[in-house]
């Protein structure tokens, strides 16, 4: 075993004892006209304007529900608003030690606050921790969902750093765990849960709690050349393809159809775990791939069809992804998946409907995010255009990346912002001598 392989491989998954009965309360008897859609404004953490000052976008969820309900698929008085998981629930999964390790410092959340340090750190810490409290309580309830509608969407969620008995990478409460401890102890339907998880780190929480359990599958696509580098956590995968930094979406796209092709004929889930983590967009700092806006649209309709096409219940979850960006993309991919007719909302059945045949993958033209609509529209960029650029130039090509019509300037002006900022510090050369605003 390597140095990093031993490495706290005492944080696997061993469960205190299941407390009586514990997230019932969270199971919520939701009418039927309202949308499998599971958010709460309690998500957001906010501190005035300093939370302006962080590199994670702690107000994420808030702007992908803005943006859904600007396309007319959601408003207020039809999500469901889940309750916040209480201690009874957690300690279904873990350890009233580790709970207890919160009121000694936020050094436990593996992130770095020092943008925050005018503010107490317990003041920090509690605003964080009960936003991830709704939206492990969010989890739970789409679980639920799901097995009702045949899908569901936790617009947060997806915490897959955290184990039983250790957190990180902003990740404090192991919400898929408890999901999934949950459904086997109270839904006599479900028996084996599959989890995909597409974010661009490494599931290394999912992996420790079900290194030993062969109801699960984790299918995990990540990029091996970041955060967390477990060793011993990747035992727990069933099926693992590890990428490298800069990848694009060709051949992830390859990678992971064939992974979950292989997955599928291997495994009979009766649900699945989707955690579409939108950290794989080129730009976000964090995952150091580059996937565009159009590709992560194309990924979550392939995980929508090959699932949604078996009838097997599916919940989307949202983790990963911090980037400024990533809101109006995972919005503009939920929008996909309706306009596909991959979700419908109003009552359904008990069981997800097989679709009748496969949707094919978007076209690369007409499903591009709705962030570059306006300059589409106006014939400002071709396909050799914007989106060219901005790869041209995180690539560390050295290219004019303003160009010298002045519509066209204001334009990318208006649309860049934090953009540019994520690629900057993404960029692991200085080849590009300089950059016009």
């Amino acid at each position: 075993m390597s140095e990093k392989e031993n490495e706290d491989s005492n944080a696997s998954s061993t469960y205190p004892p299941a407390v009586l009965k514990p997230c019932t309360r969270l199971i919520l008897d939701v009418p039927d006209n309202l949308q499998p859609i599971v958010y709460s404004p309690e998500y957001n953490v906010t501190f005035g304007f300093m939370e302006k000052l962080q590199s994670y976008d702690v107000c994420k969820w808030g702007r992908t529900f803005a943006f859904l309900k600007e396309a007319g698929l959601l408003s207020e008085e039809t999500i469901i608003q889940p309750l916040e998981a209480q201690e009874d629930d957690l300690l279904m999964v873990h350890p009233k030690t580790y709970l207890d390790s919160f009121k000694l410092s936020s050094k436990v959340l593996g992130i770095d606050l020092s943008s925050l340090v005018l503010l107490p750190d317990c003041v920090i810490l509690n605003k964080i921790l009960r936003s991830f409290r709704f939206q492990t309580g969010g989890t739970v309830l789409a679980a639920q969902l799901a097995l009702k509608r045949g899908w569901a969407i936790n617009l947060g969620g997806g915490l897959h750093h955290c184990c039983a008995t250790k957190g990180g990478g902003f990740c404090p409460y192991a919400d898929m765990t408890l999901a999934v401890r949950f459904l086997f102890e109270n839904a006599q339907s479900v028996k084996r849960v599959m989890v995909i998880d597409l974010s661009a780190h490494q599931g290394n929480g999912l992996g420790r709690d079900f290194l030993n359990d062969d109801r699960v599958y984790i299918l995990d696509v990540y990029n091996r050349d970041v955060y967390p580098h477990d060793g011993f956590a990747k035992r727990g995968i069933r099926c693992k393809v590890e990428l490298r930094s800069k990848v694009e979406d060709e051949d992830y796209m390859l990678q992971f159809r064939r992974a979950l092709d292989e997955a599928l004929a291997q495994f009979e889930p009766d649900l699945v775990l989707y955690n579409a983590g939108s950290d794989v967009l080129f730009g976000d700092h964090t995952g150091g791939m580059f996937i565009s806006p159009e590709g992560i649209i194309e990924r979550d309709q392939l995980v929508f069809v090959k699932i949604r096409s078996r009838g097997i219940p599916l919940v989307m979850l949202m983790g990963g992804g911090y980037h400024r960006m990533a809101s109006r993309i995972t919005a503009d991919s939920i929008v996909n998946l309706h306009r596909m007719g991959l979700i419908s909302f109003g009552a359904q059945g008990t069981k997800a409907t097989p679709l009748a045949k496969a949707i094919p993958p978007p076209k690369r033209n007409s499903t591009r995010p709705e962030l570059f609509e306006s300059l589409l529209n106006d014939g400002i960029t071709t396909e050799s255009g914007l989106w060219t650029r901005f790869k041209n130039f995180a690539s560390g090509s050295q290219v004019k990346l303003m160009p010298d019509d002045a519509k066209e300037q204001q334009a990318l002006r208006s649309v860049e912002g934090s953009f540019l900022k994520g690629i900057r510090r993404s960029l692991s050369s200085g080849t590009v001598e300089k950059v016009q605003f």
